[in-house]
């Protein structure tokens, strides 16, 4: 059974930087500012009044689209303080949040254990150095693998991000960052084929023609060889490939994007169709 999950999107929040790809309101179709303590709490009451009991495992609430842990400290303890509640009463089990590897520290974890967050995403995308460094992600792989063992020392359950077909990268890459990050052994992981977002410096590259995204012939081939080696180490992909509503695809510029995209990985299906 999977967990149910509440998700509330802080875009852009706590990042020091855009990456090239990056445009968090298009994707998670909220604006880039901080939901306050009401808009939290009305949000999980929502969530739970929909709730079919008995069809989920737990309840969690997720804090995705930024760097959690980038946060000032007292942004982070008003966002966990309005869930805590929750927790107390049994309504909510748990919390996650998503993150970048730099910004995973003990002293950091030391501050938000003691509210339910127990589990934490890395926005890893490329275990090669030459890759992140060219989309600007800030870190290299080394501090990848220095986060998780700091995640794991403390208990947290992990999940990796990957982004295959991104600057500089291939298919080659991306079967290389899956053997590194199967060799962490997260709890689980989410895979992304590079999409090329309006409004973003990678829409700038590829007007450009300083860059080419994956077909979606390519990625599909990719993918089901990623899928392959997740499935054989045990590892689940929880997500493959991102979902936008029909408004939200007109942000779309170019790449392997198509709404079935998971689909046609896990059931090993022909492309018969477009991608939209």
């Amino acid at each position: 059974m999977k967990p149910y999950i509440i998700p509330i999107f802080i875009p852009f929040q706590g990042c020091p930087f855009h990456c090239v790809y990056c445009q968090q309101e298009d994707i998670t179709a909220t604006p880039a500012q901080l939901p306050s303590v009401d808009q939290i709490s009305e949000k999980i009451q929502t969530y739970l009044a929909t709730r079919h009991p008995g069809k989920y495992s737990h309840v969690e609430v997720a804090f995705y689209g930024g760097t959690f842990t980038g946060l000032p400290s007292q942004d982070i303890e008003n966002m966990l303080s309005a869930v805590h509640p929750y927790i107390e009463r049994g309504q909510v089990n748990r919390i996650r949040a998503s993150t970048k590897p730099d910004y995973i520290s003990p002293e950091v974890l030391d501050f938000i254990s003691p509210y339910g967050l127990n589990t934490i995403e890395l926005g890893v995308q490329s275990f090669d150095d030459g890759v992140l460094k060219q989309v600007g992600r800030g870190y290299t792989a080394a501090q990848v693998t220095t986060a998780v063992q700091i995640l794991r020392n403390r208990g947290f359950k992990i999940g990796l991000q990957l982004m295959p077909g991104l600057p500089g990268a291939d298919a080659d890459e991306a079967l290389l960052s899956v053997e590194k990050a199967i060799q962490l052994q997260p709890d689980f992981v989410r895979i992304y084929p590079t999409l090329v977002l309006k409004n973003t410096a990678l829409a700038r590259l590829y007007q450009k023609g300083l860059y080419q995204p994956w077909s979606l012939e390519q990625a599909i081939q990719t993918c089901r060889k990623i899928q392959t080696k997740f499935a054989a180490a045990n590892i689940p992909i929880i997500k493959m490939g991102l979902e936008f509503s029909s408004n939200e695809r007109e942000g779309i510029l170019a790449g392997p994007y198509h709404p079935n995209f998971r689909q046609w990985i896990m059931e090993n299906k022909l492309l018969t169709q477009g991608p939209f």
